[in-house]
C-alpha cells in the first residue's frame, strides 16, 4: 500500500511538472514542444500502467471474493436441504392420527 502511495505522489508530481513546462512553453518557455510532446506521451503510458496495475490487483481480489461467495452458495444449498428433509419429516410426524 505504501510503494502504491509513492508510486501515485510520483506520478502527480510528475504531472504536476509538465503543466508548469506547457505553462512555460506557451509564455516562451524552456523546453522544445517536442520534448513536451514526450513528456505527455510518457505520462500518458504512465497513467495507464499505473491504472492497468491497480485494476489487476482489484480484479484478484474480486476472483477471491467470487469464490467465497460460491463456497457460501453451495453451503445455503446444503442446508435448504437439510432443512426442507427435516421440515418434511416433522410434516409427516403431525399428520400422522393420534
Amino acid at each position: 500500500m505504501k510503494i502504491e502511495n509513492i508510486i501515485q505522489i510520483t506520478i502527480t508530481l510528475f504531472g504536476l511538472f509538465i503543466i508548469y513546462q506547457i505553462v512555460k512553453r506557451m509564455l516562451g518557455g524552456s523546453w522544445e514542444i517536442e520534448t513536451v510532446l514526450l513528456a505527455l506521451v510518457i505520462f500518458a503510458m504512465t497513467i495507464t500502467f499505473s491504472t492497468t496495475f491497480r485494476f489487476n490487483k482489484h480484479l484478484g481480489k474480486f476472483k477471491e471474493f467470487k469464490r467465497s461467495m460460491l463456497e457460501m452458495t453451495k453451503d445455503f444449498k446444503e442446508f435448504r436441504k437439510e432443512t426442507n428433509e427435516k421440515l418434511h419429516s416433522i410434516d409427516l410426524k403431525l399428520s400422522k392420527p393420534l
